[in-house]
């Protein structure tokens, strides 16, 4: 639900909702709203933070610019970058505190030893589950691909358009399918473990 406050300051920066999620990140349940405004960031995160008195000053994230406030149990974080016309794209992010965490994450397939999952994010759409994975092994991404490779097997996955799914030249991401399921593995190196992209979309149950 918008607050009455948003809703004045959405008002005044002629912000415009383009879509709206709901998504869970680390067993977090949030809401996700993206908007279009006629103003500059600057102006609508002014009209933003005045609109509450437990706000917190903006600071900046690369091209973000971001604040965030509290409403009683609800804590939103507001993020302002310019569009190139004069006006901005917003991405509002709203957590109640009093929902209670989601179960914790199934990944589509076993990790290796040391292996560990940095960051979990899920969507639930109307005709399908999908996850995205940040993962960190120990070891080269060659090894760490053939290590995701032969669990992916063992796990019923089968790869797409690699004849290796271990080796090859280029791109160091690869395609399964399992059923109806789909997995996304893309890994990159960094310095003595290997980071790995996971993406996973299942239909309902």
């Amino acid at each position: 639900m918008l607050s009455l406050a948003w809703v004045a300051a959405l008002a005044l920066s002629g912000a415009t909702l383009i879509d709206r999620d709901a998504v869970i990140v680390d067993r977090v349940p949030l809401q996700i709203e993206r908007y279009r405004s006629a103003l500059a960031p600057g102006q609508v995160l002014a009209a933003w933070s005045d609109s509450s008195t437990a706000s917190v000053p903006n600071q900046r994230a690369g091209q973000w610019r971001v604040a965030t406030r509290n409403s009683g149990a609800i804590h939103e974080t507001l993020q302002a970058r310019a569009d190139g016309r004069g006006g901005s794209e917003l991405i509002l992010a709203r957590l109640d505190l009093r929902s209670p965490l989601a179960a914790p994450v199934k990944l589509p397939l076993s990790l290796p030893a040391g292996g560990e999952v940095l960051r979990a994010i899920q969507f639930n759409e109307a005709r399908a589950r999908a996850s995205q994975y940040l993962v960190s092994i120990p070891g080269g991404s060659a090894r760490a691909l053939a290590q995701l490779c032969a669990r992916a097997a063992d796990s019923g996955w089968r790869v797409l358009g690699a004849v290796d799914c271990a080796r090859g030249r280029g791109s160091q991401a690869r395609w399964f399918m399992r059923d109806d399921e789909t997995l996304g593995i893309e890994v990159r190196a960094a310095g003595r473990r290997t980071r790995v992209v996971m993406g996973h979309v299942a239909p309902w149950p």
